[in-house]
């Protein structure tokens, strides 16, 4: 569980029980839903963050047996990696499982409002950082799912509107250090495009070096 997520007692105690008496054949991981409100329903989805999601360890050893590059990417560092590992589950046929009575907390970063003429905005911002980390893992797993025939995994919504849109509301506010963090995220992009991973160190050694042999 992430630094920036939480469960109340009762629901730490109901998540156990539900997974301990669930039949987990086909299920990759069991997860509560964020946002710290119930599900109308017991729910599928294609993709969720691990901040607070069990991983059935059986289905995860037969990840590994299956796939050569299966797992967790540990070059990705930070941001995306569990997003990659859905799509790996995925792949093999194995599902995620979402509790309709239980609830988790998460807040990543801070929420920030502004007005913008007639418009109330707000987004939730974190380091520059951590922007470069998300901008650029996205964009090197975006074409990498697209080479493997399945580009559409993300979704339209979070590909076309999400991610511009954040980008955009930094600028029209411009607070928050804005300016540092689109930079960061330009820097992302360019990196993830070229697949240079690992730290933003390691990242930007490898950038270097590609470009210096195309030079």
């Amino acid at each position: 569980m992430d630094q920036d997520t939480w469960f109340d007692k009762e629901d730490i105690e109901r998540y156990i029980n539900r997974v301990e008496t669930t039949p987990s054949d086909d299920i990759a991981l069991f997860n509560a839903s964020y946002n710290g409100y119930y599900l109308k329903k017991d729910t599928y989805s294609k993709m969720t963050p691990t901040a607070s999601n069990m991983v059935n360890l059986h289905n995860y050893k037969l990840l590994l047996d299956k796939c050569t590059d299966g797992g967790y990417n540990e070059k990705l560092f930070i941001d995306q990696v569990d997003y990659d590992l859905d799509y790996q589950f995925y792949k093999i046929g194995k599902k995620i499982l979402n509790f309709k009575d239980v609830k988790v907390h998460q807040q990543f970063g801070t929420t920030v409002r502004r007005k913008f003429l007639f418009l109330d905005l707000s987004y939730t911002t974190a380091s520059p950082i951590r922007y470069y980390y998300t901008e650029r893992n996205y964009i090197y797993l975006q074409r990498k799912y697209r080479k493997e025939g399945n580009g559409s995994f993300f979704g339209f919504k979070r590909h076309f509107i999400y991610y511009p849109s954040r980008a955009i509301k930094m600028f029209l506010l411009r607070k928050e250090n804005y300016k540092e963090k689109i930079k960061m995220m330009r820097l992302g992009r360019k990196h993830g495009k070229k697949g240079c991973l690992g730290t933003i160190e390691e990242a930007t050694a490898e950038y270097n070096r590609l470009m210096a042999i195309k030079a």
